[in-house]
Parts: C-alpha cells; sequence; structure tokens
C-alpha cells in the first residue's frame, strides 16, 4: 500500500482483546496446575483402560508426556472409522487422520491414527463413557461376551467380521474398511 494506507492502523480488536484478559482471569481462578492435574488423572484413567485391550494400540509416549492427547489405533478398524463411531454412538468428538505430524506418521509407516484429547472441562465420568464406546467400537467380533454388549448397546451385528449399524442412525453401516450407507 501507499501512504498514507499504510500507516493506518484500521479498527483495533477490542473485544478480542478483552476476551483474551478474561480467559486469562479465568484460567488463574482455576490455576494451570488444577487443570494439569485433571488432564493427567483423566489420561492416566484412558490409558490404563486401553492397555487392557490387547487390540488397541496407543502411539507416542507415556502420559506424563502425552499431557491431555492419547493417540492409538485399532487393530483391523481405520481409524476414520472409529473416530465415526465414536460421533455416531455417543456425539464423542475425537481427531483422526495424522495430525499435522505427516512427517511422523510416514517415517514411522503408520497411516494415521484416532486421538482423544481431555482438558479441564472433561471428567471421569465422561472418560468412564469413553471408555464403553472404545469397548463398543473397538472390541473384536466373534465371542460370546462381546456380541452380547453390542446387542444390549443397540447395535447389531451382521457377520463375524467387523459390519456395525448403528440402530440411533440405522442407514450407517461400519464395516472394517469404510462406512457407507445402506
Amino acid at each position: 500500500l501507499d501512504p498514507p494506507e499504510k500507516f493506518e492502523a484500521g479498527l483495533q480488536n477490542y473485544a478480542g482483546a478483552i476476551g483474551l484478559a478474561e480467559a486469562v482471569r479465568y484460567l488463574d481462578k482455576i490455576g494451570k496446575d488444577n487443570i494439569e492435574k485433571n488432564e493427567l488423572k483423566i489420561n492416566k484413567f484412558v490409558t490404563q483402560e486401553l492397555e487392557k485391550m490387547d487390540f488397541v494400540k496407543i502411539l507416542g509416549p507415556s502420559v506424563e508426556k502425552r499431557s491431555s492427547l492419547i493417540s492409538f489405533n485399532v487393530d483391523k478398524i481405520n481409524f476414520h472409522d472409529v473416530a465415526l463411531m465414536f460421533n455416531d454412538m455417543k456425539n464423542i468428538m475425537i481427531r483422526s487422520g495424522q495430525h499435522c505430524v505427516h512427517s511422523w506418521f510416514n517415517a514411522n509407516n503408520i497411516k494415521g491414527s484416532a486421538r482423544a484429547s481431555f482438558y479441564l472441562y472433561n471428567t471421569i465420568e465422561e472418560a468412564t463413557v469413553f471408555m464403553i464406546i472404545s469397548r463398543i467400537s473397538c472390541a473384536k467380533i466373534g465371542n460370546l461376551s462381546t456380541l452380547s454388549f453390542f446387542k444390549s448397546a443397540g447395535l447389531f451385528i451382521l457377520s463375524n467380521n467387523l459390519c456395525v449399524i448403528s440402530l440411533h442412525r440405522p442407514k450407517q453401516l461400519y464395516t472394517s474398511n469404510n462406512v457407507a450407507s445402506v
């Protein structure tokens, strides 16, 4: 721009500055240590529960180094399908993909992962619901306890492969390779 336009500041983002100041006051009131303790408590709980599932692989370092994040993959289920099932079954939003670190995933020959993150507004009760959905969406099909667990959760199993229809969204079909409409 030519002068004088290049010297004009325009309207300042007053609302943004006021909002940022209030957010800082809010976080200071709660305390950064309390936020960190809550994140670690929930992540430890979820990590311990996921480690009990032999078909789930947690990616990354220990809980203390991961803070509020947990990335994982499930045998024979695409990471995008896992995220879709969490969303459709209980409206739990998790990320799926390479999470802006394509080079790390490529270097480790991993196509992607599902990733959950926790913060000060999450509770152990919500983490318990997360684990219930994990067991439903990630369980290996084939034993009766798994089949009855699916049935009690309002799901219908079509075959021995992972092929699940949610009664909440009956036109949605989950398979081990994709999600398709029926």
